[in-house]
């Protein structure tokens, strides 16, 4: 028997919300990463899903980037500068 008044279980308590808390806010911030990246183009939401593994499959280097959406190295570095800049003033307005 363990009574719901002893430390143990507070402290088991308290450690279990704080993580379903810190889940929420996880999947808050990830729900609104995926709205930013919804009003992005297809070509730059490409950019950014590839580059960054998004699609559940290893990030790709800008060279590969490049090869897949037929542009150069450079392009996909100067349009991924560009996006993380919507993003994080999308994300800002936002939060």
């Amino acid at each position: 028997y363990i009574s719901i008044d002893s430390y143990h279980f507070k402290e088991e308590y308290q450690d279990f919300t704080q993580d379903l808390d810190a889940i929420a806010i996880q999947n808050e911030r990830i729900g609104n990463l995926y709205k930013i990246l919804n009003e992005l183009s297809v070509r730059e939401r490409m950019i950014i899903i590839l580059r960054y593994g998004l699609n559940r499959e290893e990030p790709k280097s800008l060279l590969e980037v490049g090869h897949q959406l037929s542009l150069s190295k450079e392009r996909v570095r100067q349009i991924e500068k560009q996006v993380k800049e919507k993003i994080f003033y999308r994300y800002k307005k936002i939060t």
